[in-house]
């Protein structure tokens, strides 16, 4: 993993992490989805890594948000959630998934 080094007066080393590319998460995200078949016209796809996907070292995020993000490029509008219209455990399939107020 790359890290940036800092010197203060030659003593103090601080190590600050470079950001990993987006690209790089979105491989290791994909490679922990399979296909599922639900019976509907589209299988679902399922993140089999858990309920969290850690994106970089300070960002950790839902599957389902992190797939949002991923295909549309943008963030869910505030106060909304991402849930899913499927009822299989860790789709993240776009089509399968709807954006709904909080408390829906």
């Amino acid at each position: 993993m790359p890290t940036d080094t800092l010197t203060f007066n030659g003593r103090w080393r601080v190590r600050a992490q470079v950001q990993r590319q987006r690209t790089e998460a979105a491989d290791r995200f994909l490679a922990l989805t399979e296909q599922r078949e639900a019976g509907e016209d589209l299988p679902c796809i399922v993140f089999t890594g858990g309920e969290t996907f850690r994106v970089d070292d300070v960002t950790i995020t839902t599957p389902m948000r992190f797939a949002y993000e991923m295909i549309t490029g943008e963030a869910p509008p505030e106060n909304r959630r991402i849930r899913r219209k499927c009822k299989t455990p860790g789709c993240v399939r776009l089509s399968h998934l709807k954006i709904s107020k909080e408390g829906e």
